[in-house]
């Protein structure tokens, strides 16, 4: 896994949802980054342990309910990125630095989704 280029967050994704919602002050829109922010740590959280423990099937279930949310919330890299982890076909001694793409994936769009949405 390549280390993620800049850019983490579709904003279209998001505009989308905020216009179908008609989210005019954007205030839905912000609580549901709040829901995704705190599940995605979470998940986050069990992948780096279940990588740390080579459990290629754990970080996979993980994997699988970061990647929908992740898309929902426009960040199709880290979708892509726990798509491969879902799939995990490599060595599982190299499930660490997998997961630490990730990892730093969802930093940049967790950032990204803060400065999109009001505070």
């Amino acid at each position: 896994m390549a280390a993620p280029p800049a850019g983490a967050l579709d904003r279209q994704v998001l505009e989308a949802m905020r216009e179908a919602l008609d989210d005019v002050s954007g205030e839905f829109v912000a609580s549901l980054v709040t829901v995704f922010e705190t599940q995605a740590v979470e998940l986050m959280d069990e992948m780096g342990e279940a990588a740390q423990l080579a459990d290629a099937q754990r970080v996979g279930f993980a994997a699988h309910s970061l990647k929908g949310s992740s898309a929902n919330m426009g960040g199709n890299r880290l979708a892509d990125l726990c798509t491969e982890l879902e799939h995990w076909g490599g060595n599982p001694d190299d499930l660490p630095h997998a997961v630490a793409t990730v990892r730093v994936e969802l930093a940049a769009l967790l950032a990204q989704l803060r400065d999109f949405v009001p505070r």
